[in-house]
């Protein structure tokens, strides 16, 4: 399921990417109502592998903020050939490190968010 969500990610950056060229006023917002839409498929997709809510959207939202990055790295700065096989592949080995060891991950998104509920306010 994951994979899917990746491949739907990749191919609406590289849509947003092709209309990038005109510049159209709304393309800030559809670049972050795309990246939400896709932390929320990742989110589920993590979730329907195993992973708990939280974990899920943590790991879910990181996702979609490093696919969103590798686009722009892959796309704009370094302008590779066929950026969207490139970003696809990105995505999928970041599905497979993660998606590999669930219990590990899960452990560490856990940690991790239980530092910000510790942290003063």
């Amino acid at each position: 399921m994951i994979v899917v969500a990746v491949v739907a990610h990749a191919f609406v950056l590289r849509r947003l990417r092709a209309a990038e060229r005109r510049a159209p006023w709304w393309l800030g917002y559809a670049r972050d109502g795309a990246t939400l839409a896709a932390a929320l498929m990742f989110w589920g997709a993590y979730v329907a592998g195993g992973l708990g809510a939280p974990a899920g959207m943590l790991l879910g939202m990181l996702t979609a903020l490093a696919m969103y990055l590798a686009e722009w790295v892959i796309a704009g700065v370094l302008e590779a050939a066929r950026p969207t096989l490139w970003l696809v592949g990105f995505g999928v080995g970041w599905a497979v490190v993660v998606g590999g060891a669930p219990g590990l991950v899960e452990r560490g998104a856990d940690r991790l968010l239980a530092v910000g509920m510790a942290a003063p306010r």
